[in-house]
């Protein structure tokens, strides 16, 4: 799942749920079978993570040089549907400024059109630039982005589902990771087979 900043820091640098896995289990969700595909399974990469691009070398002192140049070689199909959008970068800062998810929320309702571009760029950076755009991944967040790698992007490419992650990642308590599912019920649901996988998949990685 997408770090935050990845949906917020720029045009290049966007988009959403969270590159490690906020690990909580909603009430309702114990009925849940984790998914039985995999990355190692060896199955056809699902979009965005299947894009085609020429590589590209940027001159030097370009900003944030080896991020540009990741995203142009590996999400280049993403990228060109990202900046087709005015108002791509506007939603972008709006989320980076965000403190809450009801902020956030009111971000999306705004600027709706570039939506699910910025969050498939988002995804794809994520997994194909990991450590160039992102932080370097936790045990649990390789282990989920290997083992875990159907559920984790469905949530990644979600408003809803980054916006219960946005809202059950600031909870201390179940009662309150409860209420994040009731505010987002959609987000919940697409959520929680990432969370069944990662317990079961990732147990001793995400423990």
């Amino acid at each position: 799942m997408i770090l935050r900043s990845i949906l917020s820091v720029a045009l290049l640098s966007v988009v959403a749920c969270s590159s490690e896995p906020k690990v909580v289990v909603p009430t309702d969700a114990g009925g849940v079978d984790a998914r039985v595909v995999d990355a190692s399974d060896g199955a056809t990469l699902p979009f965005p993570l299947n894009q085609t691009c020429q590589a590209v070398t940027l001159p030097d002192g370009t900003e944030d040089k080896a991020c540009a140049e990741c995203s142009q070689s590996k999400c280049c199909d993403s990228l060109k549907a990202v900046t087709a959008f005015a108002d791509a970068a506007t939603l972008a800062k709006c989320i980076h400024d965000a403190t809450t998810d009801d902020e956030e929320a009111a971000c999306f309702t705004k600027y709706p059109a570039p939506t699910q571009a910025l969050l498939d760029h988002g995804a794809c950076k994520s997994y194909r630039c990991t450590g160039i755009c992102t932080d370097p991944p936790t045990a649990c967040a390789a282990c989920t982005n290997e083992k875990c790698l159907v559920e984790s992007l469905a949530c990644d490419r979600s408003k809803d589902c980054y916006l219960f992650s946005s809202c059950s990642g600031a909870c201390k308590n179940q009662a309150c990771i409860d209420a994040c599912g009731t505010k987002y019920p959609a987000g919940r649901d697409i959520a929680t087979p990432f969370t069944t996988c990662s317990l079961t998949r990732c147990a001793s990685e995400c423990k």
